[in-house]
């Protein structure tokens, strides 16, 4: 039988992912390019998933923070020449256009053996094997116990220009610890590069690593997207006319919207950096990426309201978008249940002309 005073641990959970931020990052973080699943990382980087954590998670991150400012004090008092903010704020790197980025714990500016060296901590209950294999052989050690983590290392290296990685991991209560050192591949870190260059740049969905059964799979964010044919939330990030840039000044270019300037640059790399929210919103112009509705191309078409993407479904006609007959992509979204567009309902619309309005 739980405690009588067990509502208090209950209002505290409910408090703590209550209070967790609804943000979407603009980028494609360091911290998860090492991803074994390309797709899952272009789901989160389109803004095609909603990951609430539940408070096990979240407070699993606060520990992570905390025994990080632990080590931190530990490595200035044993006189270790360690960069850090004082208040908190990261070292990050910006390249392929500004979409790619990451933010590493610190920098030792001269230890000794290694120089100058890239610092992350890591809490984890399973330090203890990172220890083993750095006993077994330190030079894969990271890459064996995380790979997640250890490409995190060789992109931290790569575009910072250091060739040494320090991680420093420790168990529940900063007590129990080991230290591994990996040094720079450049291969890795070419490698690394191309995948978050096709994350970005491509307009269609990367290839599933597996099927709903695959373990990765039933843990994803993005499974019932993926796997179960569930849309997302409409947003530019996964509108089938936006075109993300990694070169030049211009980071995005709207297909059909040029309200910003002649050219459809969507949105400059000063304004982006300035409001990292910018394309995030959603307008009745939106057109869904064709695979994220279960489609293939569609074809492009204009009149007196606007643009539509046109698709064949069984014999059955609809259009996404703003032209004539079409269905928004919020109308969509908010009918995902029933999807209407893809039954004998279309038939009826198409015939006589009509819409649907508060389909349920």
């Amino acid at each position: 039988m739980p405690s009588r005073a067990q509502f208090m641990l209950d209002q505290m959970n409910e408090a703590i992912t209550a209070s967790q931020s609804k943000f979407k990052r603009s980028y494609l973080g360091a911290s998860s390019i090492g991803s074994s699943c390309e797709r899952a990382l272009q789901y989160s980087f389109r803004h095609c998933t909603d990951s609430d954590f539940n408070a096990i998670t979240l407070k699993r991150f606060e520990d992570g923070h905390y025994s990080e400012s632990v080590y931190i004090k530990r490595l200035l008092k044993a006189g270790f020449d360690l960069e850090h903010d004082e208040d908190g704020v990261q070292f990050g790197f910006s390249a392929v256009g500004g979409w790619f980025r990451g933010h590493r714990d610190g920098r030792f500016r001269v230890i000794p053996v290694f120089g100058e060296s890239i610092w992350e901590h890591k809490s984890s209950k399973k330090w203890s094997a990172l220890a083993k294999l750095v006993e077994k052989d330190e030079s894969t050690a990271l890459l064996n116990w995380n790979k997640i983590y250890y490409d995190q290392a060789q992109t931290y290296m790569g575009y910072s220009g250091i060739q040494y990685h320090i991680t420093t991991a420790a168990g529940e209560g900063s007590r129990e610890e080991c230290i591994c050192v990996t040094e720079f591949d450049q291969k890795a870190f070419d490698e690394i590069v191309k995948k978050a260059e096709r994350i970005i740049t491509s307009d269609r969905l990367l290839p599933k690593i597996g099927t709903m059964m695959n373990f990765d799979c039933k843990w994803c964010d993005a499974k019932d997207v993926c796997h179960e044919d569930v849309i997302p939330k409409p947003s530019c990030r996964n509108c089938a006319a936006l075109d993300f840039k990694i070169d030049g000044e211009t980071k995005a270019v709207c297909g059909r919207w040029s309200e910003y300037d002649s050219n459809g640059a969507l949105i400059s790399e000063a304004a982006w950096e300035k409001d990292t929210k910018a394309i995030q919103e959603y307008y009745s112009c939106h057109m869904y990426m064709p695979e994220l509705i279960g489609m293939e191309e569609g074809q492009m078409i204009k009149d007196n309201q606007g643009f539509s993407l046109q698709y064949e479904n069984n014999g059955v006609t609809f259009k996404n978008g703003q032209g004539e007959g079409a269905m928004t992509s919020m109308d969509m979204y908010e009918a995902r249940e029933s999807k209407p567009w893809l039954t004998n309902a279309q038939k009826i619309k198409n015939a006589f002309d009509g819409k649907f309005e508060g389909w349920e």
